[in-house]
């Protein structure tokens, strides 16, 4: 694929069905014009519907945002993301058509509409790609049969239609843009200069992080101590850290063993990693603690606090 992307001049992203270790993927390889492997995108969203049982297949993706595939074209957010790395134009590769389980649903018109949208809120051309034909496959439950819809097509940054493809015969669709003078008019569109990230989120977010934040710092317990619980990244459950004669220091024998259990993820109450004392003062801790953490996370705990101990 390398070697027909350099000859042809023209950028691939090719899909596939990735294995990495014990995970599977629904993955899209993006060579540029040269032949040169611009890396991978990872399939975000999977569905789970009749028909389209992907769960079962794939692990959701882990890479970010850089092209986008099938599912993912439905999340306004998805397009919002790509448009904010860069994006100059967007590409959805897509496997969609009927539904087993209602013959009379024929979402091609929202498909390509919500798709319209990503293109006129982000002002940027985009691609959608789609397959034609019909797949039949035997299930325990009889013949389950999908006919893809087609109707490949390139909308402008309006949202305009500008070259389509029908539902039945195989096609190239072409249309050219001049990326310059559609970043001038992004720009003064100020789509992405206006927005106000901190307004979106879910007004009850600031309370769920402020309580948080509280069981992270410890509480109060009624004879005066303070105790601190971490969550268990496996088992999502929080394992009890024990009682301490401040909140300041339930904080950082939470802190140790968070940054322990996730690195640089972890949600610390501190900015600071905490120094190598502290890691000595709470070892006692932490390995007593193991005894109520998963096998894996136990293990995990227990060479990861060594080795800081080490340096």
């Amino acid at each position: 694929m390398q070697e027909l992307a350099k000859e042809l001049g023209v950028v691939l992203p090719v899909s596939f069905f990735e294995e990495a270790n014990n995970a599977h993927y629904n993955s899209v390889a993006i060579i540029d014009a040269d032949g040169t492997d611009l890396g991978l995108y990872r399939k975000s969203h999977i569905p789970d519907g009749p028909g389209y049982q992907e769960k079962f297949y794939f692990n959701p993706g882990d890479t970010g945002f850089k092209v986008a595939i099938c599912w993912d074209q439905w999340y306004p957010e998805a397009a919002r993301a790509m448009a904010l790395q860069g994006a100059e134009i967007l590409f959805y590769p897509t496997a969609i058509g009927s539904e087993p389980q209602d013959e009379g649903l024929d979402s091609r018109e929202h498909w390509q509409r919500v798709m319209q949208g990503h293109a006129g809120a982000n002002v940027v051309p985009l691609v959608a790609s789609n397959r034609i034909g019909k797949e039949i496959i035997e299930t325990e439950h009889g013949k389950s049969q999908i006919t893809f819809y087609g109707n490949s097509f390139i909308a402008g940054p309006t949202g305009e239609i500008v070259a389509a493809a029908n539902d039945k015969d195989e096609a190239v669709l072409i249309a050219q843009f001049d990326l310059d003078k559609i970043k001038s008019k992004r720009s003064c569109w100020g789509v992405f200069r206006d927005r106000r990230p901190d307004l979106y989120k879910n007004p009850n977010w600031a309370v769920e992080e402020e309580e948080e934040k509280k069981k992270r710092r410890g509480r109060k317990i009624p004879w005066g101590r303070f105790a601190t619980k971490v969550r268990d990244p496996l088992t999502k459950i929080r394992v009890w850290l024990g009682t301490f004669n401040s909140a300041e220091e339930a904080a950082r024998a939470y802190d140790v063993v968070a940054i322990t259990l996730c690195g640089n993820k972890a949600k610390m109450n501190s900015l600071l990693i905490p120094p190598i004392s502290l890691l000595w003062e709470w070892v006692v801790i932490i390995v007593e603690t193991t005894k109520a953490l998963s096998p894996t996370t136990t293990g995990y705990i227990r060479r990861a606090t060594i080795m800081k101990i080490r340096k």
